[in-house]
């Protein structure tokens, strides 16, 4: 089998309508469901399998001063243009679904120590939503947290990594 690179090839039409904004009128803005500010954790599912699209809750004002105070240990970016608008954004973590080994993600490599320190910093606040996410909901905490390479890579080669 030949191992030249696969090519997607979208039509036209198609990536004309992914590139077009769409600005949207105050009648269409009144369609959609907001949900105030609230203490109180809100839980929103699908119809009809009762999937979790969507979890809200309060966090501790620990947590979030810490991530005010640890702020200035990332290295700035550059806004990026998405389908939604300019936003700011990293992806720190390991990558393993497509590949036969996982790897750190191209910004967590990039930003190096000071990503390392950041990360560090917020352990408490990751180590409360996992505890969060597993009451919620456990299946698809078993899910992202059964990786028998994950636990061999954190004993043997990466012992600051199970922070």
């Amino acid at each position: 089998m030949s191992r030249a690179p696969l090519q997607k090839v979208v039509p036209a039409d198609i990536r004309k309508k992914f590139h077009q904004r769409h600005t949207i009128t105050p009648e269409e803005f009144k369609a959609f469901k907001s949900f105030p500010s609230n203490p109180t954790p809100l839980l929103i599912t699908g119809r009809d399998d009762k999937q979790i699209l969507a979890f809200r809750l309060c966090i501790s004002t620990t947590f979030l001063t810490t991530l005010n105070a640890t702020k200035h240990l990332l290295p700035p970016h550059a806004e990026k243009l998405g389908r939604r608008g300019d936003y700011k954004t990293r992806n720190y973590c390991l990558w393993a679904d497509y590949a036969h080994h996982p790897y750190l993600s191209g910004d967590l490599l990039q930003d190096g120590k000071a990503a390392t320190k950041w990360l560090t910093a917020q352990a408490p606040l990751f180590k409360y939503l996992s505890e969060v996410l597993k009451l919620v909901d456990f299946a698809s905490y078993e899910t992202i947290t059964n990786h028998p390479w994950l636990d061999k890579l954190i004993v043997n080669k990466a012992p600051n990594l199970s922070q």
